[in-house]
């Protein structure tokens, strides 16, 4: 078992270490979660995320360009970076849903940007379904 950070609610959890998604013990929302092979990569993972959780999306992506040297071909540290250049984190609505916001205006066109490719061209179909409906939310 490895403990996640949610990327819609921002609480830790626990799943597999083999899971591709998984849904939030708290939320209930389905993520993707970093295919990685130690603690020391799931820890990477962790900060990175923790970073962009509290709105240090520079830094945050400082950090996953930092775990794409060690895992060039790694699908959610491609996502993880992309979603930081939007500032993308999701805001709790009425009812329970979560709507995400962007707090990074990007030019250009999503589907084009060089991370979010990476993601979809590396990600397991699990994984690649969650990352286009987050792209389509962004754009």
């Amino acid at each position: 078992m490895f403990t996640y950070i949610c990327r819609m609610c921002g609480k830790e959890f626990n799943s597999s270490e083999d899971m591709v998604v998984d849904n939030c013990s708290f939320c209930g929302s389905l993520v993707t979660l970093p295919c990685v092979s130690d603690e020391k990569q799931l820890a990477d993972f962790l900060a990175a995320q923790k970073l962009r959780a509290d709105g240090k999306y520079e830094n945050a992506e400082a950090e996953f360009d930092k775990i794409l040297k060690q895992l060039p071909d790694n699908a959610e540290a491609h996502f993880g970076k992309f979603i930081s250049r939007y500032g993308l984190e999701y805001h709790e609505e009425w009812g329970g849903s979560r709507q995400a916001v962007c707090h990074k205006q990007i030019a250009g066109d999503v589907f084009a940007d060089e991370d979010y490719k990476a993601a979809i061209k590396n990600a397991k179909r699990e994984a690649k379904e969650i990352y286009e409906t987050v792209a389509y939310q962004i754009s």
